[in-house]
């Protein structure tokens, strides 16, 4: 049986596989996706964060709260590489901290449960 937390780092590091040429990221939302992973199993997760209500609905607000959060972690730099490595810095404060989601049954800190909700939203429609 394979565990919740290595299913998600494994959502994420699979969509952080999407191949981007250096400087391909030039806007903050492809940087923070590039970062987050853009990846179907990514935006399941989102979406189930979003129905749960546990995040803003807003995709400006959680990329806000996101880069606040991180504003002294990652560099102001579009660069999703220091964008992740801040983001799981970000995620181990929040259990510590207890800033922690139940999300259908599944313990999320609140700046990834954010994070899996910015990329649902900024998917592209189908």
């Amino acid at each position: 049986m394979i565990s919740r937390r290595y299913f998600l780092g494994g959502a994420v590091g699979l969509g952080s596989l999407a191949v981007l040429p250096a400087g391909a990221a030039t806007r903050p939302r492809d940087a923070w996706l590039a970062a987050i992973g853009d990846s179907p199993a990514v935006r399941s997760v989102g979406a189930a964060c979003l129905r749960c209500g546990v995040v803003e609905a807003d995709r400006q607000v959680l990329l806000r709260s996101l880069m606040t959060a991180l504003a002294t972690l990652a560099p102001q730099e579009a660069d999703p590489a220091a964008i992740r490595a801040a983001l799981g810095a970000l995620r181990r404060s929040d259990f510590a901290a207890g800033e922690v989601v139940n999300v259908d049954g599944w313990i999320l800190a609140r700046s990834e449960a954010r994070a899996y909700a910015f990329a649902a939203l900024s998917a592209p429609l189908a």
